[in-house]
């Protein structure tokens, strides 16, 4: 199970229509070394399901953001990060999270290192569980992101 060491709120700023991601990857380093979690590294591509494709990984939502592979040579963990994320992308993401009752969650998420801070959380805490053949709901995932980005209480 992954245990966070420290937690660091993101700052806000307000989240433009389209925002290009290299800019957050050092940020989001840092969101992901409070746990113990093996990164091999945070990878900017530009097309995370045509990365897949090239790599012979499924993948064929073309509005994800965020996605966590494994290298099975290393055992370490590739976070895949959609080079440009769109207001369409950030809207898929978020819908899905008000049609699961997270609407005030969801809210919180108003600027890029919020936003991307709470996918990566959330694809890691899935691609933990799925190593470990435990399959979890995209609630789950949401709201344990959403707990350890301080958004909600803890269980």
């Amino acid at each position: 199970m992954l245990q966070c060491r420290d937690r660091e709120a993101p700052l806000p700023r307000p989240m433009p229509d389209t925002f290009e991601t290299f800019l957050h990857v050092e940020a989001l380093k840092k969101v992901v070394a409070p746990f113990e979690f093996s990164l091999e590294d945070i990878l900017v591509v530009k097309s995370i399901p045509g990365w897949c494709e090239e790599n012979g990984i499924s993948e064929d939502d073309p509005l994800r953001t965020v996605k966590v592979v494994r290298n099975r040579s290393t055992g370490k963990y590739l976070i895949l990060l959609a080079a440009e994320v769109t207001a369409e992308m950030v809207a898929h993401a978020k819908g899905r999270m008000v049609r699961e009752g997270m609407e005030a969650a969801a809210e919180q998420l108003y600027d890029e290192d919020a936003f991307l801070a709470h996918r990566i959380l959330y694809e890691l805490y899935h691609a933990v569980h799925d190593m470990l053949g435990k399959s979890l709901t995209t609630v789950e995932c949401d709201r344990w992101a959403f707990q350890q980005m301080g958004i909600l209480p803890s269980d």
